[in-house]
């Protein structure tokens, strides 16, 4: 059996789908799991000790040229976590046997031998609970509950590295930028927040692309002096590696959150209280973990940069969270 799971999508959608590739392979470990991914997202995918192997899709490829490279890695099962209708194409073309899709996509219609009724917007569920369920229900194996993803999340993301922090000086990494894929927490928390970690004698390491340097520089007075920025210096890989030996990452719900979630590092993830971005389906979910939101629900008209809910969120409220995460008894 060759179990493809199609996830070509960004890093925190990778990062969610990991503990459903562990699960599996504790279930069916003669089964031979492999990944499609994004270019963008390949060394999320690479990090995860249970998948046998990682396939990146190239861009501009058309569907023939796909299914043709399908048809030559013998896939038995071709799981569309992302529904791409291309890929649905070309898997139907390169006659892989066993190909599932959720219903609600059209194209699945004609396109998979498997229909799984479920709904991302309508279930309610956490993403890393729907993506390990579409997987189990395509496979037809049996389903664990929410409290057992819970607690054996990070075995199951078999993360590699794990949090492995660096002796000496505390590093606490800041990731404020989300390239506008979700709400941001305001910059001038951050800057409160790095003087507190200053005064804890905690080094603040604010990190992002290139491109994030730029909106960070007309902001960096704010900041104590301590701070080390790493703006653009770090390759995917290398940027999971410093997660890995810091004490701690603090971001809204962008990828290196959950990369810092799934390895077991301690975190802490700030949300709006908004339907579809909340923490409910997109918050940390292991012990080393806090999620900060608000308590009633909005439906405001706010932007990813200037939210009012994550303006709320207080400094004092994360140096509380992350303080808690970070006692000895952690």
């Amino acid at each position: 059996m060759h179990l493809m799971i199609s996830r070509v999508e960004g890093i925190g959608d990778v990062c969610l789908t990991l503990p459903a590739v562990g699960y599996i392979k504790l279930l069916l470990p003669d089964c031979k799991i492999s990944m499609l991914v994004s270019t963008y997202s390949q060394a999320v995918a690479r990090s995860c000790s249970w998948l046998d192997e990682v396939v990146v899709l190239q861009p501009g490829q058309s569907v023939d040229e796909i299914a043709t490279f399908l048809s030559g890695l013998h896939i038995s099962h071709f799981v569309h976590v992302t529904a791409n209708k291309t890929l649905s194409i070309a898997a139907k073309r390169a006659k892989i046997p066993n190909r599932s899709g959720l219903a609600g996509r059209y194209y699945h219609l004609f396109t998979c031998t498997q229909l799984i009724w479920m709904s991302r917007a309508k279930s309610g569920l956490h993403e890393a609970y729907f993506n390990l369920l579409f997987l189990v229900k395509s496979l037809k194996v049996a389903e664990p509950s929410f409290e057992e993803l819970k607690t054996h999340m990070v075995d199951w993301a078999g993360f590699r590295p794990a949090a492995h922090p660096t002796p000496g000086q505390m590093q606490v990494i800041l990731h404020p930028y989300s390239r506008g894929h979700g709400r941001e927490w305001p910059i001038q928390r951050y800057a409160e927040f790095a003087h507190w970690l200053v005064k804890q004698n905690i080094r603040p390491v604010i990190g992002g692309t290139q491109a994030d340097a730029q909106l960070f520089a007309p902001e960096q007075s704010r900041f104590p002096d301590e701070c080390q920025l790493v703006f653009g210096q770090d390759s995917l890989e290398s940027y999971i590696q410093r997660i890995a030996q810091a004490n701690a990452l603090v971001a809204s719900g962008t990828g290196p959150l959950h990369i810092a979630s799934v390895m077991g590092q301690n975190c802490v993830g700030l949300f709006p209280p908004r339907k579809v971005v909340h923490s409910k389906r997109w918050g940390c979910l292991t012990p080393a973990s806090r999620n900060l939101e608000l308590p009633d629900f909005c439906n405001r008209d706010c932007s990813n940069t200037e939210c009012a809910c994550m303006q709320a969120i207080s400094a004092t409220s994360v140096a509380d969270a992350l303080a808690d995460l970070m006692r000895p008894s952690h």
